[in-house]
């Protein structure tokens, strides 16, 4: 749908629009699990992504539209988080410091997938508080958009996410990695290589975290942490590992250690222009999450083989796993057959985004 249409839509049910905004889904090239444990993170801003439209409405209520569902939402400001799709509007509401007492109509367009791995929920708070900030004037900076966006997230939508999706979604360039430490907050937009595509290929299996598996995984780390004595992974070696007690705290721990080194060696191989490092890292860093930390699934190992037996310069699995989507770096003539190769033998995947560089 284009954007003039999105607009007449939302000025037909809502009246004139005060303010509108876009944040881009994201993918992430290497740096997985590394969020929470201090470390470094590379993922890049997809072309697909969430539009917001507001306009003023009835005092201390959010009207909310969306084109993903059939109705409209009528919700309270100031309400508890109650599990609908408009927990991430209110959520962005209550860290932005407006009063409860203003009224907003709100359209929300996404063409992101919802549990892909993509990052759908951070971008509508992004773009709420994109929007936010045009239609009401607020002083805030992208950088501190991302903040706002992940305190949405941690203590009104009640999900401990770390820092990287907002951050990416928020201050990341199209056509560019996203190099973000997370101990030090810098960020730095890489320019990305030429001729190739990042294929982002859908799995058919919604993500979920399946019996707590992600905070099991931070406990694991944490463990680990407390048995090397210190208070992060992102200062720990890989020969610190032999300090630790338990052996499933250990070979986690060793993913997360070697993946802040797979994405060094990754920035190195982008300013050196070498696709076929950034390619073998990739797939070192697929073995790494299915392997060690345990987060992939069958199906997925499975789409990485196939890609990578099929010519792909790298293929990994991205995002918080167990289901979701693969990324895959490729040239312009693997990139334009694997595809249908692949959505057509392995049943239930579809290609999400094709970036062309």
């Amino acid at each position: 749908m284009k954007m003039i249409d999105l607009l007449e839509n939302h000025k037909s049910k809502f009246g004139d629009v005060i303010a509108s905004a876009f944040a881009p889904g994201r993918v992430n090239l290497i740096g997985e699990y590394t969020d929470f444990n201090d470390g470094l993170v590379l993922p890049m801003p997809l072309p697909l992504g969430v539009y917001i439209f507001i306009s003023k409405g009835p005092s201390g209520t959010l009207i909310a539209n969306s084109e993903q569902f059939e109705k409209e939402t009528k919700r309270f400001i100031g309400d508890k988080p109650n599990g609908d799709w408009t927990d991430y509007l209110l959520g962005a509401l209550e860290v932005s410091g407006l009063d409860k007492t203003i009224g907003l109509c709100v359209s929300v367009y996404s063409d992101l997938p919802v549990g892909a791995s993509v990052s759908s929920s951070a971008a509508i708070q992004v773009a709420m508080l994109k929007a936010l900030r045009e239609g009401f004037n607020l002083v805030i900076s992208d950088e501190n958009i991302a903040k706002l966006a992940q305190k949405a997230e941690n203590e009104y939508v009640g999900v401990q996410c770390g820092l990287m999706d907002q951050m990416v979604i928020s201050v990341g360039k199209q056509n560019s990695a996203l190099l973000f430490d997370i101990q030090s907050g810098k960020t730095e937009n890489l320019e990305f290589f030429d001729n190739v595509n990042v294929l982002t290929i859908h799995s058919g299996v919604s993500r979920k975290l399946k019996d707590n598996a992600y905070n099991d995984r931070r406990a694991s780390c944490d463990r680990a942490c407390k048995d090397m004595g210190i208070s992060s992974l992102r200062s720990a070696t890989l020969s610190d590992l032999s300090k630790v007690k338990n052996y499933d705290d250990r070979i986690k721990s060793q993913h997360v250690i070697s993946e802040n080194l797979r994405v060094l060696e990754c920035v190195k191989a982008l300013r050196d222009n070498d696709t076929k490092l950034f390619g073998k890292i990739m797939n070192e860093g697929h073995k790494s999450l299915s392997k060690d930390f345990c987060v992939s699934t069958e199906k997925m190992d499975t789409m990485v083989t196939f890609s990578q037996d099929f010519g792909a310069l790298g293929a990994r699995m991205t995002g918080a796993g167990f289901g979701g989507c693969i990324v895959v770096l490729a040239d312009r003539e693997c990139a334009k057959n694997l595809v249908p190769e692949l959505t057509n033998l392995i049943k239930g995947t579809w290609l999400v985004s094709d970036m062309q560089f």
